[in-house]
């Protein structure tokens, strides 16, 4: 059987679950990981797992600093993962994220299997500004110029790795996809007595908490107060959110969920007793951006009407007042306006909910994407 080698720093971070679908969904390929640390994901247990060893002693030690102080490999670890690849025909090396395809870059200069990297967010919008722009050139040395094919989420992102030096002819536009079959949920055709709103991003910039905020705080000034709004209470800007809802003056409209477990019986519940859908993202102070977030594509496999932003990928996902409802990033007032609209009439809720489910069962599913993913690959193995 042919076979695919997924390249990730960590397996699994507890966001990365488009990772964990497209490693546990494979058809044609028998997947084999290799990562540098191990992160227990109760979703996505990893197949055929390949640890970087770290050494023993001076080596471990030497390990550990290049790649807690550099986000490197030492050789001796490249060297372990190039003597296993020459053992194997028929391979495909697939890297997720643009960073840590760079962490692998001499696997990327010297293995001879045929390599395809994968970008996802803040690698292609954020990275290339740090360190005083010296991030745009590592991605340019170090990733695009040794692969043979990079894969975009959108047609948005592969704009951006064009404007970042990245070959046109090398790009691909391929979303991911989930498996939607896990969200579809039969919705009742009763109404809550409270509106219930919900966003299950983490707290960070980009996923636009404070605006969503907002938005709320805007409902209530119009006279609007039968909702309640649900979100996770977990995330780097935690502290930061409580705050904002203090000062808004919102406590009572606020109810905060704790992490839940990809597919969990808590995650469906959620999206079970959700009313309406809200993906607030925003372009944040370091130029972080989306790809397309995978939270809102499980509202709309669900049946949920989603309320998102003009932002990377996502107009490409959702068409305004077709399967959704789009508006400016940091649009208080027109977020507000569609959070009421919607609030306040249920056969539109409905309307645009199935339209969703129908977009995301026939388009953004992981059976057709990774068929998709799989056809790419054997393109390289020709």
């Amino acid at each position: 059987m042919k076979r695919v080698c997924h390249f990730i720093r960590r397996y699994l971070h507890f966001s990365a679950t488009f990772v964990g679908n497209q490693v546990s969904s494979h058809h044609n390929y028998s997947p084999v990981v290799f990562y540098r640390k191990h992160l227990p994901h109760p979703a996505f247990p990893c197949p055929n797992p390949m640890p970087i060893p770290s050494g023993k002693r001076l080596e471990k030690i030497k390990s550990a600093l290049l790649y807690n102080g550099l986000r490197q490999i030492t050789k001796k670890q490249e060297m372990y993962i190039l003597n296993n690849l020459e053992q194997w025909d028929n391979t495909i090396l697939h890297f997720h994220y643009g960073t840590d395809a760079g962490m692998y870059h001499n696997i990327l200069k010297k293995a001879q299997q045929p390599k395809l990297v994968s970008f996802y967010g803040w690698d292609y919008s954020m990275f290339p500004n740090k360190f005083f722009g010296l991030g745009k050139k590592y991605l340019q040395s170090r990733v695009f110029f040794h692969c043979d094919k990079i894969i975009a989420m959108t047609k948005q992102m592969k704009e951006a790795l064009v404007d970042l030096g990245c070959p046109e002819e090398k790009i691909i536009v391929h979303y991911y996809g989930l498996d939607t079959r896990n969200f579809i949920i039969n919705r009742s055709s009763d109404t809550n007595s409270k509106i219930r709103l919900l966003t299950t991003s983490t707290l960070e910039p980009k996923k636009g908490h404070l605006f969503l905020l907002k938005a709320i705080k805007d409902c209530l000034d119009r006279g609007f107060s039968n909702f309640s709004l649900h979100i996770l209470d977990t995330g780097r800007c935690r502290k930061q959110v409580i705050n904002e809802i203090q000062k808004l003056n919102i406590t009572s409209k606020i109810v905060f969920h704790p992490q839940y477990v990809y597919g969990s019986a808590e995650h469906h519940e959620m999206l079970k007793s959700a009313d309406i859908f809200i993906q607030p993202s925003i372009t944040d102070k370091q130029g972080n951006k989306e790809g397309v977030p995978g939270t809102m594509v499980e509202a709309m496999a669900a049946g949920l009407p989603v309320i998102a932003t003009r932002h990377a990928g996502i107009p490409e996902i959702i068409e305004n007042e077709k399967n959704g409802l789009l508006v400016d990033e940091n649009n208080v007032e027109d977020l507000a306006k569609k959070i009421l609209l919607l609030a306040n009439n249920s056969e539109l809720r409905q309307q645009l909910g199935t339209q969703a489910q129908k977009h995301a069962t026939k388009n953004l599913d992981i059976r057709i994407k990774q068929a998709e993913l799989e056809k790419i690959y054997d393109n390289l193995l020709i």
